[in-house]
């Protein structure tokens, strides 16, 4: 089976490893075409297909020139024209974008310009802090920048990566290859988040000129712990403030404050609930002894039966209310979800409870029933306090 080594830039993003057969059949098929760019581990840069021998033979006549060549002297390349070179290349790597696919003349000098920099600066080793396969990112500042180059002209055998962020795109350097895939992750810091409570993220991506760009136009606005991986190894870590605008500390406090008043209503709501539930579990207490205690059986028995058609109407409401708690609800919307998960549990031990009476059973969980109710009220009540407490800009804790 052939080896799968290739890579294909296509659009924005970089797609495979195919097999040679695989990138030959895309060529036949017209998904990929001669100027289409190609990649594999063992190349210092990206080549067009055409220029691919394994892609496309060349004629005889070809083979003929390249043999009679062979004979030929090797030219050295004078460090003299080398600084010659010099301005082309350094103006070519600082106008390309970065965020643009390879394509077009200017592309292919600053391709060229890659190689050709790399060659001038093992040659004139003072080169290496003027030449830089870095271009200029939008947004990113200059002691950010040089941070940037300092970690890709790194010729450590440790593999290392950096990250910078501008205010719509993360960009990733590393001295690894170009072709090597890193994994990016956005781990949302609780209460900085602009409009969700916590939001995580992983994307794959792949170097490109030692850089990755990721667009942050999906990315809650907010502060985040920043991962790099590769192969399951943490190359980088950083804290940043990411996609946030000049206004994100007054957007933020405003969606604290609705926080707040989501926090305000769910305990409300939660402690009418619990007040239902441990009602019904009195009255079940209290009409169960005045039914045992009554002489006249005959009454106590209506008195009792009336009792549990209108105890069953109430419990049947109460279910009601609850069955629009969807597990969507509890786990993307509500704020206590913990508090909310208990409840259903607590009515279910309130039906047990009328069950057990009504079989006329002398031992049944009430003590247990108020308990647990009486603790889940305590938390309610504890929560309440503090929010009471909390400065404008707080957020409520939560019950989860």
């Amino acid at each position: 089976m052939e080896d799968r080594i290739w890579f294909i830039y296509l659009g924005q993003s970089h797609e495979g490893p195919f097999s040679q057969p695989e990138i030959c059949r895309k060529r036949d098929r017209g998904e990929i075409i001669a100027s289409s760019y190609l990649w594999k581990e063992d190349m210092q840069d990206w080549q067009q297909l055409h220029e691919l021998s394994a892609f496309f033979p060349p004629t005889q006549k070809e083979i003929e020139t390249t043999t009679a060549s062979v004979a030929l002297p090797k030219r050295t390349v004078p460090k003299s024209l080398y600084l010659a070179i010099l301005p082309i290349s350094f103006i070519a790597l600082h106008t390309v974008r970065h965020d643009l696919p390879p394509h077009g003349l200017l592309d292919r000098i600053v391709t060229k310009s890659l190689s050709l920099n790399r060659k001038m600066t093992d040659a004139v080793p003072v080169l290496h802090h003027i030449l830089t396969p870095v271009p200029k990112l939008a947004g990113v500042s200059h002691t950010e920048h040089l941070k940037l180059k300092e970690t890709i002209h790194s010729h450590s055998n440790t593999e290392k990566a950096s990250i910078h962020a501008s205010q719509h795109a993360l960009y990733v350097g590393s001295n690894m290859r170009d072709g090597f895939k890193i994994q990016v992750e956005f781990h949302g810091i609780f209460g900085t988040l602009v409009g969700e409570l916590t939001h995580y993220e992983a994307i794959t991506t792949t170097l490109y000129r030692h850089l990755a760009r990721i667009a942050l136009d999906g990315i809650t606005p907010g502060k985040y712990i920043v991962h790099v991986l590769h192969n399951k190894t943490l190359l980088a870590e950083e804290t940043l403030l990411l996609h946030a605008s000049n206004q994100y500390e007054d957007e933020l406090q405003e969606y604290h404050q609705k926080l707040r008043e989501q926090s305000k209503a769910e305990l409300l709501e939660l402690s009418q609930a619990l007040a239902t539930i441990q009602s019904q579990g009195e009255q079940l207490q209290l009409e169960f002894q005045k039914y045992r205690s009554s002489s006249n059986k005959k009454l106590a028995t209506l008195s009792w039966n009336s009792f549990h058609d209108s105890w069953g109407n109430m419990q049947e409401q109460l279910d009601k209310n609850m069955r629009t708690w969807t597990p969507e609800f509890l786990d993307t919307k509500a704020y206590h979800s913990g508090l909310y998960k208990k409840l259903p549990e607590l009515s279910s031990m309130a039906r047990q409870l009328q069950t057990c009476y009504q079989q006329m059973q002398n031992t049944c969980p009430f003590e247990d029933l108020q308990t647990r109710i009486q603790s889940i009220m305590t938390h309610i009540t504890t929560l309440t306090q503090k929010e009471a407490s909390l400065p404008p800009t707080g957020i409520p804790e939560r019950f989860l």
